[in-house]
């Protein structure tokens, strides 16, 4: 069983729900360019054993397109 929401407005609520429910799972809108979840969520599921699936982790394609010109592949320097 899981919970989830992609209203940041609702952060606090999921918190409550993680703490006090036993779920397995919740899924929380996380990437670069938004990391808020960090500070309580992530290490409160980490304490009670609850899986983390990390939703929009490209923000719908943005950063793709933000990151373009960086070079990839191995053993290049950036």
């Amino acid at each position: 069983m899981g919970i989830t929401t992609s209203h940041g407005r609702r952060r606090r609520e999921l918190e409550g729900i993680v703490q006090s429910r036993s779920i397995d799972f919740v899924p929380l809108t996380y990437h670069i360019g938004n990391q808020a979840v960090e500070k309580r969520l992530l290490p409160r599921a980490h304490e009670k054993g609850i899986a983390v699936i990390a939703n929009r982790p490209f923000n719908k394609g943005e950063l793709f397109d933000k990151f373009q010109h960086y070079p990839t592949g191995l053993g290049q320097r950036v």
